[in-house]
């Protein structure tokens, strides 16, 4: 498994010309993940695959969410309990990771 910075990550967007991606996990700092030349948290190479790989990752979530909408719906007409509903579930965090990414 990857060893990229864990979750969550944010924009900070304070100087318009200079946007970073942060690390949002640590609490004693923020360590700039791209956009940044610190030496104390360089660019990692899986830091560095994990953003390459977003904009594939977030095409294959838009690709998948029409069939997970289907699941969706085939479970919300069974008679169980709505927790153990997975696609539901599945569904809203791959709606909100899209959201998250602005699309």
């Amino acid at each position: 498994m990857a060893d990229h910075s864990p979750a969550p990550w944010v924009v900070n967007d304070e100087d318009p010309d200079n946007l970073k991606v942060e690390c949002a996990a640590y609490e004693d700092e923020t360590p700039g993940i791209c956009g940044s030349h610190s030496k104390e948290w360089p660019l990692t190479e899986d830091d560095a695959r994990l953003i390459v790989a977003a904009p594939s990752l977030l095409a294959a979530v838009q690709e998948a969410i029409p069939y997970v909408e289907r699941q969706a719906d085939i479970e919300s007409g069974l008679d169980h309990d709505p927790d153990e509903r997975c696609a539901a579930t599945t569904l809203k965090k791959m709606r909100d990771a899209v959201a998250k990414a602005g699309s």
